[in-house]
């Protein structure tokens, strides 16, 4: 796992991914707008859009995000890549 946000140097490795996802602060929820499967029903995508709501309640921050899926020999659906792409403030109103 790479694990890269802005202002902060990339962290690699799972234990450092989770400890970087457990310090945004407050609530994240995605909202899906579409997904998509290939025909080999191997890889996946989901994107829509992404809110980020803090405690104590701070207006919350908006983005776009695209995370892409694969299956595994097990047939679970793992992360592949996960971005996101946080929108102007004034369009996340």
């Amino acid at each position: 796992m790479r694990f890269c946000r802005d202002l902060v140097a990339p962290v690699l490795g799972l234990r450092g991914g989770r400890e970087m996802l457990l310090a945004i602060p407050g609530v994240t929820l995605w909202n899906p707008q579409a997904q998509k499967v290939a025909r080999s029903g191997d890889l996946g995508c989901t994107y829509g859009i992404v809110e980020r709501r803090r405690l104590g309640g701070a207006a919350p921050d908006s983005g776009v995000y695209l995370h892409v899926w694969r299956r595994d020999p097990g047939g679970r659906w793992k992360v592949a890549l996960a971005l996101e792409n946080p929108l102007p403030k004034s369009a996340g109103k």
